[in-house]
């Protein structure tokens, strides 16, 4: 089998430049405060620290992450992290579709243990389908799995 390695989506690198923009930003409105000495310290860092440890915990921790599926392994590298798997541990996979106000999106994870360990994003991953394709073929479907807001927030932090 040749080997399968992820590709970013367009949303991959616009997540990315919004990130570096709300920080760019935040910072220029900080330190303009600062100056003006109207810095209400408390607040903008609660609010700034939230936007950024929620984009950068979440988002790109485990969403924008690159893949790579050869011989029976999956490697998925996060933040400079790489974790490997042999695709045949994991108890199997579920889906979860994923709605926007313009299009839906899949999200494929991989459980083992009944604890998700994987996620796999259409909207992130640009080559998803190749993904799909091979985990369906060669994983055990486990179902549905339910998307939320908050169930996916409480997930990130269990990974």
């Amino acid at each position: 089998m040749k080997a399968i390695k992820s590709k970013f989506s367009i949303a991959s690198y616009l997540t990315i430049a919004g990130v570096v923009l709300i920080i760019v930003s935040s910072v220029l409105t900080i330190v303009t405060q600062v100056n003006d000495g109207s810095l209400d310290l408390i607040g903008e860092f609660i609010v700034f620290g939230w936007i950024v440890f929620y984009i950068i915990w979440w988002e790109v921790r485990n969403k924008i992450i690159v893949i790579k599926i050869h011989e029976q392994r999956i490697t998925v590298k996060s933040l400079g992290i790489t974790k490997s798997y042999i695709l045949s541990n994991f108890d199997g996979y579920k889906l979860a579709e994923v709605h926007s106000k313009t299009k839906s999106y899949e999200h494929l994870y991989l459980f083992k243990n009944g604890k998700r360990m994987v996620l796999i994003s259409s909207f992130y991953i640009a080559n998803y389908k190749q993904f799909k394709d091979y985990i369906v073929y060669e994983s055990t479907y486990l179902g549905i799995e339910p998307y939320g807001f908050i169930n996916e927030f409480v997930q990130g932090f269990k990974q």
